[in-house]
Formats: structure tokens, sequence, C-alpha cells
């Protein structure tokens, strides 16, 4: 390892392994350095530099490595390994789910599959928006360690994502996503072999792309694999994300007091937009309604893209994790 700096305090170095905590590493400047990893073949590694303010580093570099020749180790056949599919759904309660004894009937395919599997009853969001709360589940990192805080601020370089990691142990990794916070610029698709962002358009009364196209958008995918590598699929859902506009067919289903016209939904949801201290309960009601309404529609889409997986022989060899980046309020604290 070497590195200089122009001024300034020289900066410490740190040693980051996967699996150990970070170590601190007497590195001089200026001169290069035999690093003992202490790390097993196949196990991330990250070097972090913590300057002063007004501290410049200049040229850090990994220059070669020694190393004592070991067996090759064995790695397990793909046969042996489960595919994954993480799956997160944007803006998604918890309680709002029959599965977590929710009384109205907005998750049926998502309950069928819970019976079949693990279900969590204590799990916590690390933030409450999408970005930073979407890196904790990618990385297993707190916001303040992975960095992705901020409009501005993507994932800390030197935080190795599950795809890399996954990837670097024979995975074949692929992501389709909905929503710009978790989009290619802001480290998103690191380790992922494709990434694929359907962008928002405004001027679509959804504004998100639905689950059904970003669905099919996947098994291509699925379909289109040669390789005998297991893979590892991460879907990023936003259709019960606001603004709240479920088919009439799904919203006539929900609404406590009956089916709203179209310029009635459209006039609520300008006001949450831009006066939500303005609404009232019965309206406030009205929009939890729609949001159960569009957990009913998203649901229904992803008992579809279930149904696909075990058409196609999925079902046994992969591994399906369902989760929230975060939920949603109505004036359960006052916003």
């Amino acid at each position: 390892l070497t590195y200089d700096f122009v001024s300034g305090s020289p900066p410490r170095v740190w040693l980051l392994r996967d699996g150990a905590p970070p170590r601190v590493l007497a590195v001089r400047p200026g001169a290069q350095q035999v690093v003992d990893l202490h790390a097993p073949e196949g196990v991330p590694i990250g070097i972090r530099f913590e300057s002063e303010a007004g501290s410049a580093l200049r040229a850090p570099a990994i220059v070669g490595m020694e190393s004592t020749p070991i067996a090759p180790a064995v790695s397990p056949t793909p046969a042996s390994r489960p595919n994954v599919v993480l799956y997160v759904v944007d803006t998604l309660r918890a309680d709002r789910l029959s599965c977590y004894g929710y009384p109205r009937p907005t998750s049926p395919h998502l309950d069928a599959v819970a019976r079949e599997g693990i279900l969590f009853l204590h799990a916590v969001a690390q933030a409450p928006w999408t970005r930073p709360a979407t890196a904790s589940i990618l990385t297993g990192e707190l916001p303040a360690a992975h960095g992705a805080v901020t409009l501005r601020d993507g994932i800390r370089a030197d935080i190795p994502t599950l795809a890399e990691r996954l990837r670097v142990r024979g995975y074949e990794t692929a992501g389709f996503v909905t929503n710009f916070n978790v989009a290619a610029p802001f480290g998103f698709s690191r380790g992922f072999d494709r990434y694929e962002y359907l962008p928002e358009e405004p001027s679509n009364r959804d504004v998100y792309v639905g689950a059904d196209v970003l669905h099919d958008r996947a098994l291509e995918w699925l379909d289109g694999r040669t390789s005998e590598a297991p893979f590892f699929l991460y879907v990023h859902a936003t259709d019960v994300h606001a603004p709240y506009r479920p088919s009439a067919d799904y919203a006539a289903r929900f609404l406590t007091r009956g089916p709203m016209p179209t310029a009635d939904v459209d006039a609520l949801l300008g006001r949450l937009t831009e006066s939500p201290e303005s609404l009232g309960p019965a309206e406030v009601t009205a929009l939890s309604d729609l949001y159960d309404a569009e957990i009913a529609q998203w649901d229904d889409a992803f008992g579809r893209l279930w149904g696909a997986l075990v058409a196609r022989g999925r079902a046994e060899d992969t591994v399906l994790i369902v989760v929230a980046d975060h939920g949603e309020e109505f004036r359960d604290h006052g916003g």
C-alpha cells in the first residue's frame, strides 16, 4: 500500500474486512508497505483514509500483494446454493398486511407466501425514506456508516454491497428498480451484472412504473439466462408510494365512504402535496383507504410474479425475501 499527502497531517489508515472490526494500519506516507490482510480468499477488503480538515491526500494505491500459497478453496456446486430474490416494496406498512393482523384483505398473496415461510414480527426500518433505508438493507450497515443519508449522497465506495458479496461467490446478479433514490449513480448498482432503473414519469397518472411491468423485465432477464450459476435478483417496486392512484375497481373496494370521482381524488392528492395541514380527519381516512387499495393492487401483481416463478420451477430452489424499506404515516405521529 502506498500514498502521499499534499498538506496538513497524515491521515489515519484503516483496514476494513468483512466480518471483522476496523483495524488501524501504521502506514507511512511516501513509502510502500506490505499489509497483512488476515483474510481468507473471496472476503471483501477495504482501505479507508481518514484525514483532518485541510489535509489533501494524493495517489493512494494498492501496488502489490504477498501471499502464502494455499490449496484452492472448494466451492459448493451451483446446485447446492439457492437462488435469492430480494423484493423491496417501497413505503409498505407492516400493519396494513393481513398476515400482521390487519382486518382488511389487502395482501392475500403475500399472506400465502408468509404462511409457507418465516414471518418476522419485529423488524425496524433504519431510516424513514428510501435511499438510506434501502442502503442499509443492501449493506447491513447503519446509515451513518454507509453514508447514503442525503439526496446528494450515495453508498460509500468502501462499503461492500450484498450483490458484490454474492457475485464474488459465483452468483449471477441483476436488479430492477423503479425509484430514482436507488439508481446507479448512488452506488446501488455495484456488484450487479445487470442493473436497470425504470424511471418515474411525472406525466403518467401513477408516476412510478407499475409492478407488472417491473416483473416482466425481471422475468425476461430470468428467462434469458444461460448460466448455470445461482442468481441473486433484486426487485424494487414503488406501487404503494404516493400519489395514491389505484385503479377504480380497487379504490371502490376500499374507500370507506364509497367511490370518489377522479377529479375529487386528484384534488385531494393536490392538497396532500401543497397544504397537508389543511386535510381533515375524513380526508386523511380517504387517503388511507386509497393506500390500502394500492397495497391490494400491488399484492395481486406480486401473486402473479410468484406464480410465474413457481411455473418456472423456481419455488424450491429460491430464497424469497420480501421487505419494505420504510412505512407511511397518516397522522400517526402528527405528520
